[in-house]
């Protein structure tokens, strides 16, 4: 029992003092590692160890014995030796993780989130990490959503030394633009500020394009007013942080999770203010495309399109300032919708806005029956030149859509029905006409003083003020018209005098 009480206590003091307790004999460079392992244990200040004559040349060589030392987690040392034994000194140990295949490094990386970790490659592995300046290393990394700043050693030691291994907050690794979509659409539905996407190469290179505004518009569709933005090429990654919402897109996800906390004191103003419109019109409403039409009609009714103003871009300027450009329409139409159980969605594209030029655009989908519908209350509204508003943009099928705006329907969070008059406001009460003889019969016969008549007749190839003029040389009763083009129909207000 004493004899053995001193042994240990012998190990133990020797491996205190730094020094190896005797010199071991190796014959091959595995055996080498073998022996260096086990001296390693105890990170003493040297190692001696012997070898055979075959080693001579191999000890000598200083990328050979680089190469070695990792594997013992020794990253650095000098050496001395004569014709059959070697003394280690000055010795640099560091915990390394060994890696042999990219799985191996995945593995390494996914458990030292939050803490540093040294990796030691096989010489293959570090050969395909490496290249264009560790390219594949930051493709893993960003695949797995972790960020690190590295330093390395080129061969013969093949250590990588991660410090500080962070996970991007949210982050995400998306296969394709459909599934990106699909989280983008779910991320925004909780309101979260930031979040991170991995895309593949393919996908990054298109969207990241100097010319693609794609992103841009899914971001719109989703409900994004304003963000910041990063992208890291080398890991092809997309970050996003300090994401700003729609007020509308605010107040709704507030109400469907039932949190009001979430919400600043001008948005609880806009909820109480949109509420009252809300429960004012219900009432008066036999089914969805009456709460529609009414909806539509009240925000023409409080506001005015204007450009430039603090909150034009929301439904806060739409419903509590009365004024608001295209964001702050669609904006108001998303939460009155919303709040009443109509599911409504941005749209952001460009509108034909003439025949000569595009115009950056936002507009809504609005469900339907089962089918969406597009609907742009900024281009119904009047503008104050006529007494009532126009509809020639509410419950829109695709193919009129098609021949007003400019968009894709990859991006869209929803795709309109095929039908175009499903729900047409002129084909449901009657004043679509096929011709100029039938629209101007119509308004011979139902005009009267102060009465306002809504119709919708094609320009069969004419342009609008000829169309017009067609028109009014067959309407025979006083009154003041006003109209717009779109898709190839005019949409004609006449008010009886």
């Amino acid at each position: 029992m004493k004899k053995i009480l001193a042994a240990v206590l012998l190990v133990c003091l020797m491996a205190a003092c730094g020094t190896a307790l005797a010199a071991q004999r190796c014959s091959t460079r595995q055996e080498l590692i073998s022996v260096l392992k086990n001296e390693a244990v105890y990170r003493p200040d040297t190692i001696t160890f012997q070898f055979s004559s075959g080693l001579y040349d191999s000890i000598a060589d200083e990328d050979w014995m680089g190469e070695v030392l990792p594997y013992a987690g020794i990253l650095s040392a000098g050496w001395s030796y004569s014709a059959s034994q070697c003394t280690l000194k000055n010795i640099t140990y560091l915990d390394m993780v060994y890696c042999e295949r990219e799985s191996d490094v995945t593995q390494a990386l996914q458990g030292s989130v939050g803490s540093t970790v040294n990796l030691h490659f096989s010489s293959d592995l570090y050969t395909a990490l490496s290249r264009n300046s560790f390219e594949r290393l930051k493709e893993i990394m960003g695949a797995l959503g972790i960020s690190s700043s590295f330093t390395y050693y080129t061969p013969p030691q093949r250590v990588v030394i991660f410090k500080n291994l962070e996970r991007e907050e949210q982050f995400l690794s998306v296969s394709g633009w459909e599934e990106l979509k699909t989280q983008l659409y779910r991320r925004t539905e909780q309101l979260q500020p930031s979040f991170s996407f991995h895309l593949p190469e393919a996908l990054f290179d298109e969207l990241t394009a100097a010319d693609n505004d794609d992103l841009a518009v899914l971001e719109n569709n989703c409900g994004i007013l304003d963000r910041k933005m990063v992208y890291y090429p080398d890991k092809q990654l997309i970050t996003y942080s300090d994401v700003v919402y729609y007020p509308g897109k605010r107040i709704v996800a507030a109400a469907r999770l039932q949190d009001g906390s979430m919400l600043t004191e001008a948005e609880w103003a806009l909820y109480r203010e949109a509420g009252d419109i809300v429960n004012a019109i219900i009432p008066n409403c036999r089914n969805e495309y009456d709460y529609l039409l009414q909806v539509h009609d009240e925000i023409i009714r409080r506001c005015t399109y204007t450009t430039g103003l603090t909150h034009n871009d929301t439904a806060e300027g739409a419903l509590m300032y009365g004024a608001a450009d295209c964001d702050g329409y669609a904006d108001a139409l998303y939460l009155l919708c919303n709040l009443a159980g109509l599911e409504c969605h941005y749209q952001h594209g460009d509108v034909l806005y003439s025949r000569s030029s595009n115009t950056t655009h936002m507009w809504n989908g609005v469900k339907l029956g089962g089918q969406f519908y597009c609907t742009d209350v900024t281009w119904d509204d009047n503008d104050g030149s006529a007494p009532a508003p126009y509809y020639a943009f509410m419950n829109m099928g695709r193919e009129q859509v098609k021949k007003c705006y400019v968009w894709d329907e990859r991006m869209a969070l929803f795709v309109p029905a095929a039908a175009n008059n499903a729900y047409s406001y002129y084909h449901l009460n009657g004043t679509a006409f096929s011709s100029v003889s039938d629209a101007a019969r119509y308004i011979n016969g139902y005009a009267a003083p102060g009465v306002s008549l809504n119709l919708m007749l094609p320009m069969n190839g004419m342009d609008k003020e000829d169309a017009m003029e067609a028109l009014m040389e067959e309407v025979h009763t006083g009154g003041r018209c006003v109209y717009k083009d779109a898709g190839q129909n005019l949409y004609v207000i006449f008010t009886g005098k």
